[in-house]
């Protein structure tokens, strides 16, 4: 299963990308909504793990625009 990880804490996307790893999953990681959104539209994801609080564009705006280009992807958001 393939994993688009969008979070600007880098910690916590890492801690994240490692355990989803170790369960066999592929992780791709964005720290910020643009590459986030830029990344989602270069490949296929299974899911997209979205923080909700981006810089730049915030993660409901990439939610809104990776929905209007995929209705399909299966997204979990992220809040604090």
């Amino acid at each position: 299963m393939r994993v688009l990880l969008i979070e600007d804490n880098e910690d916590i996307a890492k801690g994240l990308a490692q355990s989803l790893e170790s369960l066999s999953y592929s992780v791709d990681m964005a720290l910020d909504g643009e590459e986030g959104l830029r990344q989602s539209y270069l490949a296929a994801y299974d899911i997209i793990i979205l923080d909700l609080h981006l810089p730049g564009l915030s993660g409901i705006e990439v939610g809104k625009k990776i929905r209007a280009q995929n209705k399909t992807v299966r997204i979990i958001a992220l809040s604090v």
